[in-house]
Order: structure tokens, then sequence, then C-alpha cells
């Protein structure tokens, strides 16, 4: 199976290099939506070789997100903010998810770890978001500020099942 990397971004060119330094080799191709960057963010971007798309900002986090899984064209999607890393240890879970052929599930959350303070291991905080969706089975974000995203069409008709 393949996986698009779907990322929305504005002026990340201090963060941008080491998300994708992460997961350029478990990727098969990165869509990178960007808001109105007026530094290097596209240009980093594209020294990965990204397929850049240009976003008029709306003022909705949701609608910008969206646009970015309509350009994706692999079998599975990773959503990642610019400030995200894949740490090393994980590649191989992710490749066993997306390529296992009796998986029927079309969504896995991902643990986020945010850092305060100004000590790496001194205030942790975790979140568990949907990080990984399968492509083409209905899912989009709502809410314009703090995003969310919603089952897809198949999840939702067999909730009950």
């Amino acid at each position: 199976m393949s996986l698009s990397l779907c990322m929305i971004v504005k002026n990340e060119e201090n963060t941008l290099s080491r998300c994708l330094e992460s997961v350029k080799d478990i990727v098969d191709e990165i869509i990178l939506v960007d808001t109105g960057s007026t530094d290097s963010t596209v240009e980093i971007a594209e020294s990965y070789g990204a397929k850049i798309f240009f976003y008029k900002w709306d003022n909705s986090f949701a609608n910008a997100r969206n646009y970015s899984l309509s350009k994706a064209s692999k079998d599975w999607i990773l959503i990642m903010d610019a400030d995200d890393e894949l740490v090393k240890e994980d590649k191989d879970k992710v490749a066993l998810l997306i390529n296992n052929e009796e998986n029927k599930l079309n969504a896995y959350f991902g643990e986020t770890l945010s850092y305060s303070g100004d000590l790496k291991n001194y205030n942790i905080y975790s979140n568990l978001n949907i990080r990984f969706i399968r492509n083409g089975k209905g899912y989009k974000f709502i809410g314009d500020i703090h995003e969310q995203i919603t089952p897809g069409s198949e999840d939702e008709k067999n909730k009950f099942s």
C-alpha cells in the first residue's frame, strides 16, 4: 500500500525540515498546502519533492485540511503538522499498519506528545488524534479552529452493526 503525507502550513521554515526528514523514507507523496507563507517554507518543501498547493486562507483550518486531503492520491493518508516528528522507532509500525492486507480498519490514532517549558522531559502532555486514514473513505475535518476529523462514510454506516 502507498502513503500520502498531507499538511497545511504557513511560515514553518524553522520546523518543516525536521518534520519532513522524519517521514521522507516512508511516504510516497508529500502534499503541502500553503496558506500564505512569506518565508522559505515552500522552498524547503520543494527540496523534499513535495507537491505544493496554495490555499487562500479563509479562517478555517478544517477547510484547508480538507483541501489537502482532496489532493492525496495514495491508499493511506498521514496527517501531520510542521512541528510534528515521527519517531524512527515507529516507522516499522506504520508500514505494518498500512500493508496489512487483512486490515479492515480505516483509521488509526497516533499519540502526540507536546512539550512545554524549557526541559524536554518536563511537562509533557499526551493527546490521541486520528493521524492515519484510508483514502477515499469519506473522512473530513470540521471546525474552523481546533478542527476535528469526522468518521468516514463507511465507518458511519457500520457503527451500530
